[in-house]
């Protein structure tokens, strides 16, 4: 394989997307943590039937928010992997000569 041309490109929207995502990625898990240690330490005012409830939801919203925010991230990466793979130099395979590339065979 060879390079097709020393012709890069600047990095651009990637790059910054790219840095941003351990943030985000902490976030994500930090938020839904949050929620569960709130919920679980401060108690709330009502029957217990209903506390129960609203803490069963607030663990199902949790783990919702949980996964949803670590599967949008990992796919937001491999886009701007791609992508940053794709702005790099081209390369070409050696050529394969053909017999009758100028002169195409007369019989078809």
């Amino acid at each position: 394989m060879k390079k097709l041309h020393e012709k890069r490109y600047p990095p651009g929207l990637e790059w910054w997307v790219l840095k941003k995502i351990p943030k985000l990625l902490a976030a994500s898990i930090f938020v839904p943590a949050l929620m569960l240690l709130i919920s679980r330490n401060y108690p709330f005012s009502g029957p217990a039937n209903d506390v129960v409830r609203l803490q069963v939801g607030i663990d199902f919203f949790a783990i919702a928010i949980f996964f949803t925010g670590v599967s949008f991230l990992m796919v937001i990466g491999i886009v701007c992997f791609i992508i940053h793979v794709m702005k790099g130099p081209a390369y070409v395979a050696d050529a394969y000569p053909l017999n009758d590339a100028d002169e195409p065979d007369k019989d078809s």
